[in-house]
């Protein structure tokens, strides 16, 4: 992993944002809790350093967006570890500041969906639960089958864990 660089070039430093981003989802993804918190750091500062900066006179139009998302993902990611470490509070401190950049994009809102379903799993608020992983379903109907099914799944198990047999059965037939 290397060290976040000394630029001005604001596009340059997206791009190293969103590889340590990219490096530090791996690392969580393998359970490599010390990179993880490593590349996430260095993906904030990146991100930090970018909205510092000015845009450059041939600057992608779509800059500002992905500064917005990608600081957004680095906070979801930062709720992803603690809810896997048990923090609730923290991760819901983290989900919170993280809501309102990401409820309107597709793919990221997606995500919001999915830390709020598991969020609310581990509070024992299956209501909040259900809601969350029907957006998750209703967004990934035709779209990501992998993301559809854990959806699906986890609705179903919400509805066992409220004595609803019948209909967790056909949630999955």
């Amino acid at each position: 992993m290397t060290a976040a660089a000394n630029t001005d070039d604001r596009g340059e430093l997206l791009r190293k944002a969103a590889r340590w981003l990219g490096e530090a989802q791996d690392a969580v993804a393998q359970s490599q809790w010390g990179d993880a918190e490593t590349a996430l750091s260095l993906a904030e500062s990146a991100y930090g350093a970018a909205r510092d900066s000015d845009p450059s006179a041939d600057a992608d139009p779509d800059e500002d967006e992905m500064l917005s998302e990608g600081a957004a993902l680095c906070t979801l990611l930062r709720s992803d570890i603690a809810l896997r470490h048990w923090q609730l509070g923290e991760a819901e401190t983290h989900l919170d500041a993280a809501y309102q950049v990401l409820k309107q994009g597709e793919g990221l809102g997606v995500e919001l969906w999915r830390l709020t379903g598991r969020l609310a799993e581990r509070r024992g608020r299956w209501t909040s639960a259900y809601a969350a992983w029907k957006k998750v379903a209703k967004t990934m109907e035709g779209k990501d089958e992998r993301k559809l099914a854990d959806a699906w799944i986890r609705l179903s198990e919400i509805a066992l864990i409220q004595g609803k047999q019948k209909v967790a059965q056909d949630m999955l037939i």
